[in-house]
């Protein structure tokens, strides 16, 4: 059962595995739990009636990245009625309206009026669902307007993660802007909200922007070495660890996992949780025997996301859709 209130998000995740800097338990609950609201979850249906992988991109990236709020509460219960009727009406009128724009700008002035018309960010996100038609210039200014200008801290990751796998490189001064000082607001997902930034999302974007443009691998590792550590002492966002681990996912340099290594020697469990998770954000090939060795940790908690750490990493991965 969901909390109706957490004071801290450090509380929130001690209490809940499932919220591990990650948004997702190993059996998956938070995943189902979205699905209720967003049926994007679901299916990948966007508002041209067309498959739109960029949608489904948008939504389930931003989940396993994004939520780990600063401070908040949870409010309980499924999404009202009306706000599900509001988010199919918006489907509708964007379809319409997108249809009738024959030039890029055009759509993208669609989508941008549509964003700050709408009030509420569980129907705002609709329309980061409908990027699909845009490309280029246009779809860079778009989501790098809703990075800086947004008030909820999940649309604007959100529109983080797209950048980072659909902009162009760019977007590499924004989202390093973004990685670096994005401010603190509130943030609404379905019946879940807190507070949180597009910080870490934005950190991790770097480094997938890196891995489509070589080229800008050595500049985007030279903003991601030059984040300043968390204004939290707490580091809520676990930012430290998102900066190493981009970082990582760029340079390959096996010195920077040493934290990672040193929390799973720990005598103390949560410690030894924290490491294994952070193996999730590695992009590994392959399981280091560290690793593997927590699947047999003492500890419930332990063995239970080594299991599902160790799963994702050596998991088949899907082939790409042409």
């Amino acid at each position: 059962m969901i909390p109706t209130a957490v004071r801290t998000a450090g509380e929130f995740d001690a209490r809940h595995s499932w919220f591990r800097k990650g948004g997702i338990k190993p059996n998956g609950s938070f995943s189902r739990r979205m699905s209720v609201w967003h049926p994007v979850m679901r299916e990948t249906e966007g508002p041209s009636g067309r498959t739109s992988m960029k949608a489904c991109l948008v939504i389930v990236s931003a989940a396993l990245f994004l939520f780990t709020p600063v401070a908040g509460q949870v409010r309980g219960g499924p999404p009202i009625r009306e706000e599900g009727e509001r988010r199919q009406k918006l489907v509708d009128t964007l379809k319409k309206s997108l249809a009738a724009e024959t030039t890029d700008a055009g759509k993208a002035a669609v989508l941008a009026k549509a964003m700050k018309d709408e009030p509420n960010p569980n129907v705002r996100r609709v329309v980061l669902d409908a990027i699909g038609p845009l490309s280029g210039a246009e779809l860079d200014k778009f989501l790098t307007d809703v990075l800086t200008g947004d008030s909820d801290a999940g649309i604007r990751s959100q529109a983080a993660v797209a950048l980072g796998h659909l902009g162009s490189e760019k977007t590499l001064a924004a989202l390093g802007a973004a990685a670096k000082s994005d401010k603190t607001t509130d943030i609404l997902m379905g019946d879940i909200g807190g507070r949180s930034s597009a910080r870490r999302p934005a950190t991790f974007a770097i480094a997938e922007l890196a891995a489509r443009f070589p080229k800008s691998a050595d500049d985007a590792a030279v903003i991601l070495r030059a984040l300043s550590p968390a204004a939290d002492t707490k580091d809520s966002e676990s930012l430290a660890d998102a900066r190493l681990q981009a970082l990582y996912q760029i340079t390959r340099d096996e010195k920077l996992l040493k934290p990672f290594y040193e929390r799973l020697k720990s005598r103390e469990a949560p410690e030894r949780v924290s490491g294994v998770v952070a193996f999730r954000f590695l992009k590994l090939k392959s399981a280091p025997p560290e690793l593997l060795a927590a699947q047999k940790d003492d500890d419930r908690e332990v063995r239970s996301w080594a299991n599902f750490v160790v799963n994702e990493i050596t998991a088949p991965k899907a082939a790409p859709r042409p």
